[in-house]
């Protein structure tokens, strides 16, 4: 789990923020709307365990390949050792790259969710949305083909019984799988960490990083319940909106907005103004990360 240290005193960066949104989250419901995730982190537990099954299984289909390969020459060898090696460098590069996407799709489906975007500005994140995305279906493809040329090597190289090969075809599935769906989640989650880490030694150092006071107005229908909500003695609130008007509200944050602090805002809320409170947090939230809408993905 992603932990922000002296929470209301310190901040992450921009950049580490925005590499945030790459790991593992799920969405939560503000009443029967469904919230993309944004400062939120599901267990990477299991995406590790993916991820060393993944290595041990390349490490031993490797040994196989090499093996056959020695049986047919000191030639044959050394290319089995530099073939094992390439594929597995590429596998984790096509892994890596298939995950760029998601911190933008994130960004993207956040800023979709406010309800005062123009039809242009919602087609224009709709479009750039499947911009992000077409290259995944590449890099599917090539991890796809790597575990198909590994299989393919051990047919060539050696002799097994139906029996052996199927158990290493099952073996490279697995692969294909973990590399598809957790070694990108893996590495985000342990490269988040590491700079979240770093940037707390910096604030540690000198004071910088300190968190940040924002507040975002919205309004509703029907009037808020428990005015002002408060969550505990933290410095996150809402309450009325200083213009006085019937049912306009003022949200206040410090630091890092987390998700898990969204759902607990919106508590007792009717479903209505359980989207309005969750898409003002959001608009907040937007604004800690690097803007994704626009920029080409690194």
């Amino acid at each position: 789990m992603i932990q922000i240290p002296e929470k209301f005193h310190f901040e992450p960066t921009a950049n580490t923020l925005t590499k945030w949104l790459s790991t593992r989250k799920a969405k939560f419901s503000a009443g029967s709307f469904p919230m993309p995730g944004f400062f939120g982190d599901d267990s990477s537990d299991k995406d590790t365990l993916w991820f060393w099954i993944a290595m041990l299984l390349e490490i031993t289909g490797g040994l196989i390949t090499i093996y056959f390969g020695g049986s047919k020459g000191t030639g044959i060898l050394i290319i089995a050792l530099l073939a094992v090696i390439g594929f597995i460098v590429l596998d984790l590069f096509f892994a890596i790259k298939l995950h760029d996407s998601k911190p933008y799709k994130i960004f993207i489906d956040s800023k979709l969710v406010g309800n005062n975007l123009t039809h242009h500005d919602r087609a224009a994140l709709e479009l750039r949305r499947k911009d992000v995305s077409k290259n995944d279906i590449w890099f599917k493809i090539a991890i796809i083909a790597i575990v198909s040329l590994k299989f393919i090597a051990i047919l060539l190289l050696g002799t097994l019984e139906p029996i052996a090969l199927f158990f290493i075809l099952s073996f490279y599935c697995l692969v294909a799988y973990a590399h598809l769906n957790h070694t990108g989640y893996y590495f985000a989650h342990n490269k988040t960490n590491s700079m979240v880490n770093k940037d707390f030694k910096n604030y540690s150092l000198d004071k910088t990083n300190i968190s940040q006071n924002r507040y975002g107005n919205f309004s509703t229908t029907k009037s808020l319940t428990n005015i002002p909500i408060t969550l505990g003695g933290s410095p996150i609130k809402i309450e009325a909106a200083e213009n006085k008007q019937q049912n306009h509200y003022t949200l206040y944050t410090n630091g890092v907005l987390l998700d898990s602090e969204i759902k607990l805002l919106i508590v007792g809320q009717t479903d209505e103004n359980k989207v309005a409170i969750a898409v003002a947090a959001r608009k907040l939230q937007l604004e800690m990360a690097n803007d994704l809408s626009t920029v080409k993905i690194n």
